[in-house]
């Protein structure tokens, strides 16, 4: 596990920032959504972040193209253990962390490689043609008035690393439980990426790649209970990339929400 996978643990657990089709036109059956609904927003907002997760995941994920054995990179403090398992051509990395701030997780980070032949124990650049991930943690936080819990699952399949395209496929989950004084707070995701397609070029060597195509379909449900009431919200979100945006058809009971974010170029 890098830096990257700390770090995307760490927002779960902070703000639930958590890898088909996509329909352009309206729900006969439902209702075009409010913008202002705080809802939404807050949907539209956890949404985005996913995919922006997604996208980072997928850097990270051909980033490995450079590992070489030796462990996660900066992580002085962790307990860390990573062994090569040549029987399935698994490596498994397994970190344990915590904190005088009250941050603790486990991760359990496994990737294995595969060049023309089959089981490749070192990856790179010229040969390694496909990347599959598996990585699960647990952690929580406790400060103040404050207690979180999230677990994480996600997996990655990463294929043809040596073709003109790079082509991704993910599915993953999270649940967050928090505690802020008397209000509880719970958030579930599902989700699943189909076929997000990059080019080889800008996923291997650039620092700000963006998909070409694919498809991203999403459950998001939200519950809060405070002392005089409760609520509980469900939403799923189909989204389609293009090259320069992609595009998030949002459901929600009777209410339907569409909108479009477009991709940051470099300057």
């Amino acid at each position: 596990m890098r830096k990257a996978s700390k770090l995307l643990l760490v927002l779960s657990l902070l703000a639930f920032a958590a890898f088909i089709s996509c329909s352009n036109g309206t729900d006969s059956n439902k209702t075009e959504g409010d913008p202002e609904d705080p809802n939404f927003q807050m949907a539209q907002g956890l949404v985005e972040s996913y995919v922006d997760s997604t996208f980072n995941a997928a850097r990270y994920g051909t980033s490995y193209l450079t590992f070489d054995g030796s462990g996660p990179l900066n992580a002085v403090e962790d307990t860390i253990n990573i062994v090569f398992d040549d029987m399935t051509c698994w490596w498994e990395v397994y970190v344990a962390y915590s904190d005088t701030n009250g941050l603790s997780y486990t991760f359990t980070d496994s990737v294995k490689f595969q060049d023309a032949s089959g089981c490749q124990q070192f990856p790179d650049t010229a040969t390694t043609t496909e990347i599959e991930f598996r990585a699960h943690a647990d952690g929580g936080l406790i400060a103040d008035s404050v207690t979180m819990n999230a677990v994480l699952m996600h997996n990655m399949l990463i294929t043809g690393i040596q073709a003109d395209y790079v082509v991704i496929n993910t599915s993953g989950s999270e649940d967050l439980n928090m505690t802020y004084g008397q209000v509880l707070y719970n958030a579930d995701y599902d989700g699943t990426v189909n076929d997000l397609t990059f080019l080889r070029d800008d996923l291997v060597e650039g620092v700000q790649a963006y998909p070409l195509s694919g498809t991203m379909f999403l459950t998001l449900s939200v519950s809060t209970v405070w002392p005089n009431g409760s609520s509980n919200i469900n939403w799923t979100a189909n989204v389609t990339f293009y090259e320069d945006h992609y595009h998030v058809h949002l459901v929600s009971g009777d209410n339907y929400w569409e909108w479009d974010v477009y991709y940051q170029q470099p300057l």
